[in-house]
């Protein structure tokens, strides 16, 4: 996969596909001051991850301050296909299709229990197909979502997206648990 750390990098207009782990991982930025990483994320397919390590090693692993991530494609994904840890991020017009194929308890972006994880925009993405269908699924008890915030996670804003036969088992297409 891909790791891109420091500030004002940028991964764009590739392809990254058929990984064992997370497709890429991307850090920066200061989250104790929100000093911005200005890592720009563009234009990129990235399928098929996941191989060996079958959850919790998304299409984009991203953490620390102030990154972009615009019109990529993410699909065909056993899990999520990106795991945001952090502030500031601007998430748009994006495709998500296909993912949290075989994952419970999910989402196609998947934000996870620390309350100081603010400012992360969601726009003008389509998510399409997420989740297993229920007739294909004989371990789903919790949930699939297209957009989770999971644990205490507050302070963000979901808009203007579009989802398409998103949320199973439970979850709707955004699936707010605390916070």
């Amino acid at each position: 996969g891909v790791s891109l750390y420091g500030n004002r990098n940028g991964v764009t207009n590739c392809e990254v596909h058929d990984i064992g782990r997370a497709g890429m991982g991307v850090g920066g930025g200061d989250r104790r001051t929100l000093a911005p990483a200005g890592h720009v994320i563009v234009g990129n397919d990235i399928s098929f991850v996941e191989q060996w390590k079958r959850t919790y090693a998304p299409g984009l692993l991203l953490f620390g301050c102030g990154t972009r991530i615009e019109r990529n494609h993410f699909h065909d994904m056993l899990s999520s296909a990106m795991r945001l840890e952090g502030n500031d991020f601007f998430v748009a017009s994006n495709l998500v299709e296909d993912v949290v194929l075989e994952s419970d308890d999910q989402g196609g972006i998947d934000i996870y229990y620390n309350p100081s994880y603010a400012g992360i925009l969601i726009a003008w993405n389509v998510f399409r197909d997420i989740g297993t269908p229920p007739e294909e699924d004989d371990f789903c008890t919790c949930g699939q979502a297209a957009v989770r915030f999971d644990g205490n996670v507050s302070n963000m804003a979901v808009w203007s997206n579009r989802f398409e036969r998103c949320g199973r088992h439970g979850f709707g297409c955004v699936q707010i648990n605390g916070g």
